[in-house]
């Protein structure tokens, strides 16, 4: 997961120029290539298991790419460290709903204390304002996407850790992967058939960029999927608590994002607070 908030925000900056759907398309295409090697680790019968089970890799899909935009999008108008802080912190108590929901997995009196914490932390840091030229400053319509984003995110990633669980991780991971971008392009087509904005048009030079940063995707979502084999949602998904930390640190110094000290507090909380559901699962 740290791999995801690296190339996330790297990402930012292209995100802030075009639109949040145009990247996730370009992004997600370009991950037919560099994810690849993904099926070099999965069986045949693995590939024809996903495809079996069309119907939940389709709504995977269609929910990734739901959630890719808006996610790209929210970062238009809030900073990269609050933004990563607000969608892990309700991301985490929403995957531990789910992984409760469709498996059964129970926690205890002591992580539901630990969910209370993490409520409050992540109320707390939207509270703080900052006012940085280069975002737009409505700051509401920034969290309103953001819980849309992650609500999208956790079904998806409830579907997809489903998938890996039947068909195998590697296979899920790549198909997953490529149906976003599939889907997030018939997301685009109609934006643009009923009026909206139509989808950028990029240099190949830029193609190429978008691609060697989300090359990190290979590692994030085959290590997902595989970590979901063996445990479960909510402690995988609290793995890459340190991601948090990563994107607020590299912000900070290429779009000179410099939160306020109550805010780093927060954010170092936020991810102290979900590190410990990891701890817990053992």
């Amino acid at each position: 997961m740290a791999a995801y908030a690296v190339q996330n925000t790297l990402l930012v900056h292209h995100v802030r120029k075009l639109d949040g759907l145009s990247v996730a398309i370009f992004r997600n295409f370009s991950l037919i290539v560099t994810m690849s090697p993904l099926l070099f680790l999965a069986t045949r019968a693995e590939i024809f298991a996903v495809f079996q089970n069309w119907p939940l890799l389709l709504a995977a899909s269609a929910t990734g790419a739901i959630s890719l935009t808006f996610s790209l999008w929210s970062i238009k108008f809030l900073p990269v460290g609050i933004s990563l802080a607000f969608r892990r912190g309700l991301g985490a108590i929403l995957m531990f709903v789910a992984g409760f929901l469709m498996f059964g997995e129970t926690i205890s009196l002591i992580e539901a204390g630990i969910v209370l914490l993490v409520i409050l932390t992540t109320t707390w840091v939207t509270l703080i304002k900052n006012n940085f030229e280069h975002l737009n400053h409505r700051v509401r319509i920034g969290f309103l996407l953001a819980i849309i984003c992650t609500i999208f995110g956790v079904i998806t990633f409830s579907l997809m850790s489903l998938l890996a669980r039947e068909a195998g991780p590697a296979a899920t991971g790549y198909f997953w992967e490529m149906g976003i971008g599939i889907c997030a392009l018939m997301i685009g087509f109609g934006r643009q058939i009923f009026g909206g904005k139509k989808i950028a048009k990029i240099s190949g030079k830029v193609f190429l960029k978008i691609a060697l940063i989300s090359w990190p995707t290979l590692i994030a979502t085959g290590s997902f999927a595989y970590a979901v084999t063996l445990g479960p949602i909510g402690i995988a998904n609290a793995i890459g608590t340190g991601g948090i930390l990563v994107g607020t640190v590299m912000a900070h110094f290429l779009y000179r994002e410099k939160l306020k000290k109550m805010q780093w507090i927060l954010i170092f909380a936020i991810a102290a607070e979900i590190a410990i559901f990891k701890l817990l699962g053992y």
